[in-house]
């Protein structure tokens, strides 16, 4: 190879004092006459521990499915995979021995004459092309010292490293050292270096291609094989591929500065007669550039909602088992090569993904211009987006920003003062760090909303200050001192956007989730966190945010706790007004009326506010939050999400109460896996699984160290969830959540809506199918965005999500379990049926199921027989007569209601209440009759002789006619 003429001048007299300097001091060493500062610079060396060296390689854990295939390297700030001296091939062992320590079979660890030879080479070479460091130095220097460029560090170096070559064996240094090697683009080792540029294990690279590795130690950055550059950065490079980096795309641009290094390493194998002459030639005429393939280091078709909720579970668990603080655990995820087997199946989540992608054109909602009318908002004149109160929400883009994204203020929003510039807040508040312009939204080609993020500008807090309106005031020095914050062209003005970064991505709205358990095993088998978003560090909904749940919350924390203990779902409930300790009417059932007596089953049909509120005043909110715990509600899966708060914890704000417990109004509310494995425990005969998204992990060496072993209790008893699921069943087949059928599978389950009846912030749908338990969540991330016709919103997208994930699966219906008898009830009472309940048009008789010995035992007492009066319903007298008469069945209250105490409020059963008063209709007696005939007859025939008296007098006068008076005039 010839040398560069064009390299800068290599003072070769600095080498020849480094080596003579270098030969003294080993000299020295090996004489055993140390000199006092060489003594007191080694007794600074640190202590090592040549034993666990091994164990100081950090390697990235990988996170695979049950069949092995990879999901997701982990990625870290080191990419590393550590393997064994035995499986590294040994043309890539020669091509690192080559060029960075010719005789490291040789020497002890420092090689003298090797730091003569480099010299030589250099010399010859006419640039620097070797050091004088041996492998083992190097190792030294990246183990326990740094890069400084000193005398000590250089003795310190050279002790550690002989001390190395005392206690290590060769092929142990270089396994440590081929295993630590920084090779550029963040790879750590070889193998890590092999996949991250040609996506092979190293026993399939080539001679060229480890030739190329090697080149790289001597200047990672300048010669990694390839560039990660921005899309809008590439020029006329060359471009390789598409990497993924921290969630960001980049391109893979071919870096051709490795390659006359590389050609020296071919060389110097030659030379050592590591490879012969046509093993040379050839790799010199390898196209390496063709070789060089960018991996995946996940799989490409899946969003990381899955994975990043493995590696959150698996830092708890590891937490948990090995006592280890947040730090230590993390460590060990990224840093200890772990392998983590996930629970995920690969199918259902692609479909998911799928459904999700196409979220647009699913059929949720009724259509409007943007799509499904999911949201409910208010346009301004202008186009923006406001609240009830003409208060902007968001700003349309073109009121906000210029095509250049500066922020645009009109002569109405700013006001130069005497001392400054304000900024009215139409557009602007003040912050503790500066001030921050209100968000936008934009409406995507597909019509979806996406709202963007306020843009935050920071200005010293001696140069702003918050004004009267709520604005900011800019100080005149931060102006003259930036002479090109403020642009303007006469009438407006703009902030140059050099200030702040735009987020020009934005979020869809509205947003959502899905959770797929299987509820036998407590398996989460698909997981989606939210739609449009990319990248590795993003929101997952399913298992990061708090939600309010509304009225899923019945079941599980009302009517489940209910029946396990004694109560059925005969059981009665009176739907009447209800109120609070403040005497005001709440809840108010979202159907708008008061229905009266009625069954646990049909509350639960219904979804009947009142009725839950009243049942767990019965059971107790000490009973009900027992059952929440067992259903891990309460401390449960997620416990640094602060989800249930206590009266111990604020006394003021808390979810001690009816609204919470009840009506699910908590005050920051549950995740969707949390709920979601609330009623997998239902489905699973109520026995709760914690939910986990891996199945075990192993160590670098397949030693496992986690195992799937969740936390499982019995919630409830089995026949308390068959009939919990049979009344969900129920809901899903004549209640409010018909929509969530699928054909020719059993399904249970419960809506739910939080908010308003008017604004709605939160749709859900929970439930179970004999196969799978999924839980559906649609909201806005921003809550003062409403959704509309909210209940069906969910339910429609879980009827979606359950087609496609039970494609292929057999049609089945649930089992029956837990002791359970039928028994014909009265639904007005919950009892045995009489005749009357049998009377009751109403339809007031059914089969219900009961778990054995709670069925009951009374007949009905609430129908009653009432005879009453035909004409007004009421109670007949004695004078009413008998074919006015009929025998009715009535129903009665155990506890009475008058509503005029409750504003005139009427239960739609009020009709079908027993009459407590007479009928007002008078009825005569006998004797009264035949005196009103007598009078009658005698009225008749005075009607009929002064009709005949007056015909006689017509007779005898025919030509009598009667005058008319005449009128005059004056």
């Amino acid at each position: 190879m010839q040398p560069d003429m064009n390299k800068k001048p290599f003072y070769i007299g600095q080498y020849i004092k480094i080596g003579i300097l270098l030969i003294c001091i080993f000299g020295a060493i090996l004489a055993g006459a140390l000199g006092g500062s060489v003594v007191a610079v080694v007794k600074e060396a640190p202590e090592i521990d040549l034993s666990k060296i091994g164990e100081a390689l950090t390697e990235n854990s990988t996170i695979v499915d049950a069949e092995g295939s990879l999901l997701e390297k982990i990625e870290t700030a080191e990419y590393r995979e550590v393997v064994s001296i035995e499986t590294i091939p040994q043309f890539v062992k020669d091509a690192f021995v080559a060029v960075e320590d010719e005789r490291f079979y040789e020497h002890m660890g420092v090689d003298i004459m090797g730091i003569g030879k480099s010299v030589l080479d250099n010399i010859s070479a006419g640039d620097f092309v070797r050091g004088g460091s041996t492998i083992t130095q190097q190792l030294a220097r990246d183990l326990y010292l740094n890069d400084e460029k000193t005398l000590d560090r250089k003795i310190k170096e050279a002790y550690i490293a002989m001390k190395m070559n005392d206690s290590l064996s060769k092929d142990e240094v270089l396994e440590i050292y081929l295993n630590r090697v920084f090779l550029g683009q963040n790879a750590y080792g070889v193998q890590a270096a092999a996949d991250t540029y040609f996506s092979k294990n190293l026993e399939d690279l080539t001679i060229a291609e480890a030739a190329a590795l090697a080149a790289i130690p001597k200047a990672p950055t300048d010669f990694a094989l390839y560039k990660a550059m921005r899309p809008e950065d590439v020029g006329e490079e060359r471009v390789l591929g598409e990497i993924v980096l921290s969630g960001e795309k980049y391109f893979a641009a071919y870096n051709p500065g490795f390659e006359e290094r590389q050609q020296y390493v071919l060389s110097k194998m030659l030379e050592l007669g590591m490879i012969d002459e046509a093993q040379y030639q050839g790799a010199l005429t390898e196209d390496i550039a063709a070789a060089i393939n960018p991996p995946e280091r996940r799989m490409a078709d899946l969003s990381s909602y899955f994975t990043s909720l493995v590696k959150a579970q698996v830092v708890d668990k590891l937490m948990s088992k090995f006592n280890l603080t947040r730090d230590e655990a993390l460590d060990k995820l990224y840093n200890g090569g772990l392998k983590i087997t996930a629970t995920i199946d690969l199918k259902m989540q692609r479909q998911l993904e799928d459904l999700y992608e196409d979220f647009t054109n699913l059929p949720l909602g009724d259509e409007s211009e943007y799509g499904p009318k999911l949201l409910s908002w208010e346009l301004s004149e202008a186009g923006n987006i406001e609240n009830a109160g003409g208060t902007v929400l968001y700003f349309d883009k073109l009121n906000l920003l210029d095509q250049s994204d500066r922020v645009v203020f009109y002569t109405d929003e700013y006001e130069y003062q005497e001392d400054g510039l304000h900024l009215k807040s139409h557009k602007v508040r003040y912050t503790e760090t500066g001030m921050m312009i209100k968000p936008f939204y934009t409406i995507t080609d597909s019509r979806d909303l996406r709202t963007h993020a306020p843009i935050s500008i920071s200005i010293p807090e001696e140069h702003l200050a918050k004004a009267s309106d709520g604005g900011v005031l800019i100080a005149n020095a931060f102006l003259e001192e930036h002479p090109d914050f403020i642009q303007t062209d006469g009438e407006t003005i703009a902030i140059d956007n050099s200030f702040y970064m735009v987020d020009d991505m934005g979020i869809l709205q509205p947003q959502a989730s899905t959770v797929v358990m299987d509820h036998n095993t407590g398996h989460i088998k698909a997981i989606i966190g939210g739609r449009g978003q990319t990248g590795y560090s993003i929101l997952n909904r399913a298992y990061s945010s708090l939600r309010q749940p509304g009225s899923t919350m019945k079941p599980i924390s009302v009517y489940a706790p209910a029946l396990d203990n004694k109560y059925t779902l005969a059981s009665i409930i009176d739907d009447l007004p209800h109120y609070n300790d403040k005497q005001e009417l709440w809840p108010i059932n979202w159907y708008g009326e008061y229905r009266g007596l009625t069954t646990i089953r049909e509350s639960i049909e219904v979804s009947a506010n009142v009725n839950a509120v009243k049942m767990l005043e019965k059971i107790g909110l000490e009973k009900s939050k027992e059952y929440l715990k067992k259903f891990g509600l309460i401390n449960g899966t997620h416990p640094e999400l602060d989800n249930f708060i206590s009266k111990q914890e604020d006394p003021f704000q808390n979810d001690e109460n009816t609204a919470a417990m009840a009506l699910g109004g908590m005050t920051y509310g549950l995740t969707n896996v949390e709920l979601t494995a609330a009623y997998a425990a239902i489905a699973n005969r109520g026995t709760y699984i914690e939910p986990l998204s891996f199945s075990k992990v192993e160590d670098r060496r397949g030693n496992v160290v986690l195992e799937n072993e969740p936390e499982t209790n019995e919630v409830i008893s089995e026949g308390a969830a068959y009939l919990v699921t049979d009344a969900l069943h129920s809901t899903t087949q004549q209640g409010i959540a018909s929509n969530a059928q699928v054909e020719g599978y059993d399904i249970a389950g419960k809506t739910g809506t939080s908010g308003t009846v008017t604004e709605n912030q939160d749709s859900w749908f929970v439930g179970f199918s004999p196969y799978y338990t999924v839980g559906v969540w649609i909201g806005a991330d921003d809550p003062q965005l409403k959704l509309n016709e909210v209940s069906l919103y969910a339910t429609n997208l879980w009827n979606q999500v359950n087609t496609a994930i039970l494609e292929g699966y057999s049609p089945k219906t649930f089992d029956k379990y837990g002791d359970i008898v039928e028994v014909e009830i009265c639904t007005e009472s919950g009892l045995l049926p009489t005749d009357a309940c049998r009377a009751d048009h109403r339809g007031a008789v059914r089969t219900e199921l009961f778990i054995k010995g709670t069925e009951p035992k009374k007949e009905c007492s609430v129908h009653v027989w009432k005879t009453v009066d035909t004409h007004d319903g009421l109670l007949i007298t004695e004078r009413t007569p008998k074919n006015f008469m009929s025998t009715r069945s009535f129903i009665t209250r155990a506890e009475e209601y008058d509503p005029t105490e409750n504003g005139g409020i009427l239960p739609t059963d009020w009709y079908a209440m027993a009459p407590t008063s007479y009928s007002p209709v008078y009825y005569p007696t006998e004797e009264e009759l035949a005196e009103q005939r007598k009078k009658d007859e005698e009225d008749r025939k005075k009607r009929e002789q002064e009709e005949e008296d007056k015909k006689k007098q017509e007779q005898e006068n025919p030509d009598s006619e009667t005058e008319e008076p005449s009128s005059t005039s004056e």
